[in-house]
């Protein structure tokens, strides 16, 4: 299983219908501008995810609030299924012109994105998609923006997805379950599975199901995002919350594109950009949120490791982020610094959610 099928994956599953709520009436409800005297413009959007995900719903809603906002005078036309680019060819095709923005994925790239990269540490916080997703705008401008603009393409945006955890067929509450099992992994470096001490095993999505059926594997490392839609808890009953990561997600932009926007324009899609990560990231949430009656109706039990077991998973990933603080300092940077100023803002917003991220765009 390659990370850029995870990633594909993760990004066409953001592509949920949520419940009715206030940020569905304020995406449906923009405060239209009582004069729009900009030309028309139409905006190409790719990405790499299949078309049977007939697109992510919320990017659908955003970009037609953005259009709605302005008579129409800004359109976003959505380009999926590769027909631009696989998920290592965004920043290529934005450079290229092929695409005026698009999913351009930091983790895929060998080198040059170390600060980015960071926000992918293991047990780096504990926090919702949407709290994460707030805390990496704070460090947008003094960090991912450069290592963006170093590529030659405008820096978009990034947010967090839903958090890793495992399921599986028996209970693992300590390192000592969790130990020398089969464990069916979505883009986890190896480099974990050999620190927690598991046998990490390459399944592609399709067979996840029998695999645990069949007990070839365990369990599965993986998100809500994945073990809803594949139906895992139908045959892993035991749900090991660990939040091991979050995987993001990243857009840029084509710079040529960007600076031909007059400055009314340019303000309105910046807006937009703004707004993106955080309305899907809150989306996510809210999907999340559902599915703890989901795993009940199918008696699937949770368990929350003790503050010293989960120390010592802690201290066990520890040299993991030793050998990454190494390496970023092999390459100018000081990766450490940063994940101790992140670990601080992750406390300030501990507690960001829907109300308040409503509370800061209602007027908008």
């Amino acid at each position: 299983m390659t990370l850029r099928v995870v990633l594909a994956y993760m990004f066409l599953s953001l592509a949920f219908k949520a419940n009715s709520s206030d940020l569905d009436v304020w995406l449906e409800n923009p405060k239209v501008l009582s004069v729009w005297s900009e030309k028309p413009l139409s905006i190409k959007f790719s990405h790499p995810a299949p078309d049977a995900s007939k697109v992510p719903v919320i990017l659908e809603q955003l970009f037609g609030r953005m259009s709605k906002e302005t008579h129409s005078g800004i359109s976003v036309q959505q380009y999926g299924g590769g027909r631009v680019h696989d998920m290592k060819g965004g920043f290529k095709a934005v450079r290229g012109s092929l695409s005026d923005f698009a999913t351009c994925y930091s983790v895929l790239e060998s080198k040059g994105f170390e600060y980015t990269k960071t926000f992918h540490q293991p047990f780096l916080v504990d926090l919702s998609s949407l709290a994460f997703t707030k805390v990496m705008s704070e460090f947008s401008g003094s960090h991912i923006q450069g290592e963006f603009n170093r590529r030659k393409v405008h820096y978009g945006f990034s947010m967090a997805l839903a958090p890793m955890n495992i399921m599986s067929a028996k209970p693992i509450r300590t390192l000592e379950d969790l130990k020398g099992t089969k464990i069916a992994t979505i883009g986890v470096p190896p480099s974990i599975a050999d620190s927690l001490d598991f046998n990490a095993v390459s399944i592609p999505f399709p067979e996840l199901y029998t695999s645990l059926q069949q007990g070839v594997v365990d369990g599965v490392l993986w998100s809500d995002m994945g073990f809803v839609p594949f139906k895992i808890y139908e045959q892993a009953k035991f749900y090991t919350e660990i939040n091991l990561y979050m995987p993001t997600l990243d857009v840029c932009v084509n710079r040529n594109f960007y600076k031909s926007l007059s400055a009314v324009q340019q303000s309105t899609f910046d807006k937009y950009l703004s707004l993106s990560p955080l309305i899907l990231a809150a989306r996510q949430d809210q999907f999340i949120a559902t599915t703890e009656t989901l795993y009940k109706e199918h008696e699937v039990q949770r368990i929350q490791l003790s503050k010293d077991e989960k120390k010592r998973w802690m201290d066990a990933i520890e040299s993991n982020r030793a050998d990454w603080f190494n390496a970023c300092a092999d390459r100018g940077k000081d990766c450490k610094s940063l994940t101790n100023d992140i670990q601080v803002m992750a406390e300030k917003y501990q507690d960001y959610d829907v109300s308040k991220l409503m509370d800061e765009i209602k007027d908008l």
